[in-house]
């Protein structure tokens, strides 16, 4: 992949993109810690505010938008210096811009949701592409190992555009950022559409990988697909996981809610009360009687 996911994004989308990126290890750790806590900070944020969005015909719990955030961002923290030196996504992605939208003040609903659940799917593609680009520097080269390159470039610049969109609108004015969502609905809907598309093309062009080998080539090859599959599995269900953009999971935390003073059961405390004499007693005769003569 090397510097080549960059050549068919605009020169402002470069220009933004090199403004956020980092060259050091020591420098990208300390940035993903920091996007890791304003993470957690919007987790609770959320949990305080209980909310749920509708979102492009979907609900979404935002509290598990958050959660599946921190999630990546996880992944990405636990990688070791050695690993990250040769990840090319690690260092690649702009982690500056990154840490600077989920440090943002945002205060409404809908706002908030288009920020978390576009980091979300932005953050989720980029450990796919990880996976991508882990399986092609395992490959000898050949023409169909090119096209699989082709497509995990498009893939990789299509989640880079989509970052440099927000961190440039970050970069405006305060005034200019509080009249404009970092991504609105749309935005997301249609970065998230892409995406699916692209990602049927690379694995379209990762299941040809093998196809000109030698048998021997063939056999390690295939090993290495299913490798793959496996990570790639792994990362769909964590991705699905708390689906809220698929279902609606209603959580109610009973301890909350309001309750009438002295209705709950055995409320009474020691005092023992019966019911009133008169209670049921047309249906308590009825009762006695057919006890007296069942038929």
């Amino acid at each position: 992949m090397d510097e080549n996911h960059t050549l068919s994004l605009s020169i402002d989308d470069q220009a933004t993109l090199r403004s956020c990126k980092l060259h050091s290890t020591s420098d990208i750790d300390l940035a993903l810690e920091e996007t890791l806590a304003a993470a957690k900070e919007k987790q609770r944020f959320c949990i305080a505010k209980r909310w749920t969005f509708n979102f492009a015909g979907r609900t979404v719990v935002l509290k598990e938008e958050a959660d599946k955030v921190a999630g990546w961002l996880n992944r990405f923290t636990a990688v070791g210096d050695i690993v990250a030196n040769v990840d090319p996504v690690h260092i690649g992605l702009p982690w500056a811009g990154i840490r600077l939208l989920l440090q943002a003040t945002v205060s409404e609903a809908n706002q908030m949701t288009s920020l978390l659940v576009g980091c979300e799917i932005a953050l989720y593609m980029a450990n796919r592409l990880r996976a991508y680009a882990d399986f092609l520097y395992r490959l000898p080269v050949t023409l169909t190992r090119t096209n699989f390159e082709t497509a995990v470039t498009e893939l990789y610049a299509h989640v880079l555009r989509f970052l440099a969109r927000a961190i440039r609108i970050y970069q405006t004015s305060t005034t200019h950022r509080a009249l404009h969502a970092f991504w609105t609905d749309s935005d997301v809907a249609g970065f998230e559409k892409v995406c699916k598309e692209l990602e049927v093309r690379v694995d379209i062009e990762a299941s040809n990988c093998d196809r000109t080998l030698s048998a021997q080539d063939r056999e390690r090859v295939g090993n290495l697909k299913q490798d793959l599959q496996e990570v790639l599995e792994e990362l769909k269900k964590s991705h699905r996981l708390q689906e809220s953009l698929d279902r609606l999971e209603t959580k109610i935390d009973l301890d909350k809610l309001p309750y009438a003073k002295g209705a709950m059961y055995n409320s009474y405390g020691d005092d023992y009360i019966t019911c009133h004499p008169a209670t049921r007693a047309d249906v308590l005769q009825s009762i006695y009687d057919w006890a007296q003569d069942p038929l």
